[in-house]
């Protein structure tokens, strides 16, 4: 059976050193810096760590004193300074500025007395540590096995892993997987939260920093115990469905050539206009999007000059490519597209005020064709929903006339 997977001993180690008069403590990661421990077999040939603690060399020292206590107290009261809770497990009379020792998991309180020369002594204050006890971690399962490096769905970068022996001090990397036992380390993870029976962690990666490949999950435990999961893809979805958009906006349209309009409504603008949209967005590499939708533009024909009253409609109906890139993700969107469809003035008449006379309602439609941009900002944590501020243009080809008209606008939408 493998040794790692078995052995439940202590894994926290101290180094310390000798500051003002007063011995100070630091724990030291397994992962930051070079061990300060190792394994060794008893005369009954058990497995058992054995830890250094350390201290700075101090000039001039006949040689030091090295005294460690364990709390024996109640675990839930560990600050107690009665006498009787503490138990001196270790002492021993050194000349050099390091101690090794096998402690059990436990807390512990240490104190070192240095003599010089002269016979002369100084003593540190009590210092106390906690010695953890080791445990071998696994990972059963990693969620999800396949991640889409382009896709918004996936910009998280949030893996859920099941397995044993998670803890908070757990630390977990993301490795190429370039083979068996050749794993190179590529990104290290922020644990979000770990279960209290240590059997599910939800780790994230910083999601930009993933290219596509092949990639390990490794947990590694205080003591240098470490487990590696199954291999996960990450890949570029070229055509996957990756959301709908909805938008609905206000414009004032601006006529720019040919004036029929313009000329019998007395105004280039109409007041009383509103747009709706829907698109599905496809994902593609590189952050940037391609979609297709439909957008429907409806202004309200109105005038009301000195001899007759104009009313009618004007729609538009278009079918929309669309190419969306990213400035800044989930944040800053800028949105082109190109658009073909139909335009239509229906219902349209005139009132002839002197004569009292009413003309037949006019039904025109024609091809139309146009373009546009937007630029839409998600506000706060709101990534769903966004305000955008853009402009199109439509030339639409009527039996008797040809009209291009100029349409800025403002909007708002949902993309889920």
């Amino acid at each position: 059976m493998d040794f790692k997977r078995t052995l439940l001993l202590t894994t926290i180690f101290l180094t310390t050193n000798f500051c003002i008069g007063k011995i100070c403590a630091q724990e030291i990661s397994e992962f930051e810096s070079e061990k300060n421990y190792h394994i060794e077999k008893d005369s009954r040939q058990r497995t058992k760590f054995v830890q250094r603690l350390s201290w700075q060399e101090i000039p001039n020292i006949e040689h030091y004193e090295v005294e460690i206590q364990k709390f024996s107290g109640d675990s839930n009261f560990p600050s107690a300074d009665s006498k009787d809770d503490w138990k001196t497990v270790f002492k021993e009379t050194v000349t050099q500025n390091f101690v090794e020792v096998s402690l059990e998991s436990g807390i512990y309180r240490f104190q070192i007395s240095a003599t010089n020369l002269l016979d002369r002594g100084k003593k540190s204050a009590w210092e106390r540590f906690v010695v953890l006890k080791a445990q071998m971690p696994k990972i059963n399962s990693v969620h999800p096995k396949k991640v889409f490096v382009n896709s918004t769905k996936n910009e998280n970068g949030i893996f859920t892993l099941r397995g044993e022996n998670f803890l908070e001090q757990t630390l977990f990397a993301l490795h190429a997987a370039e083979g068996e036992g050749s794993e190179q380390e590529i990104l290290r993870g922020e644990i979000l939260d770990v279960s209290p029976d240590g059997k599910t962690a939800r780790v994230q990666f910083d999601s930009e920093k993933i290219q596509e490949g092949s990639y390990k999950i490794s947990a590694k435990n205080p003591g240098d115990f470490s487990d590696f999961s199954e291999t996960l893809f990450a890949k570029t979805k070229f055509l996957s469905f990756e959301s709908v958009q909805l938008g609905a906006s206000y414009f004032l349209p601006v006529s720019v050539y040919d004036g029929t309009l313009e000329k019998y409504m007395d105004s280039k603008i109409s007041l009383f206009n509103a747009g709706a949209d829907i698109a599905l967005l496809f994902l593609v590499k590189n952050k940037m999007h391609f979609g297709a939708g439909l957008k429907a533009n409806y202004s309200r024909i109105s005038a009301q000059p000195e001899f007759y009253e104009l009313s009618g409609n004007y729609l538009t109906a278009m079918f929309n490519l669309i190419y969306q890139a990213h400035i800044i993700p989930q944040k800053l969107v800028l949105d082109f597209h190109a658009s073909v469809g139909v335009a239509m003035i229906f219902d349209t008449h005139f009132d002839y005020k002197i004569v009292e006379f009413s003309s037949p309602n006019l039904n025109s439609a024609g091809l139309a064709f146009g373009g546009g941009f937007a630029l839409q900002y998600y506000p706060g944590k709101a990534k769903h929903f966004f305000v955008a501020a853009g402009a199109d243009f439509v030339h639409a080809e009527f039996t008797d006339m040809s009209c291009g008209t100029f349409f800025p606008q403002i909007s708002f939408g949902v993309k889920f």
